[in-house]
């Protein structure tokens, strides 16, 4: 599954601690619901973010986009 499509527009995110964790604090929520798991099931947040990795995938794309305008030519 590609996440990237989940998180549209990340490369334009500040990725400062609030916004990090409000990312962690849905990611929890969501991908529990998603994932069929509550706090019974005694799935550790680890185990739960190891799943999908939201915010490694935000850096990725946000890297990988700041790395394409670094490189244009045309004076944007």
């Amino acid at each position: 599954m590609s996440l990237s499509g989940d998180i549209y527009g990340c490369e334009t995110w500040t990725l400062n601690e609030q916004t990090t964790q409000r990312l962690i604090d849905t990611q929890r929520t969501t991908d529990r619901y998603i994932l069929g798991k509550n706090e019974r099931d005694r799935k550790t947040n680890e185990w739960i973010f190891a799943q999908t990795k939201l915010i490694e995938t935000a850096r990725k794309v946000k890297w990988r986009w700041i790395c394409h305008i670094a490189i244009r030519t045309d004076g944007r």
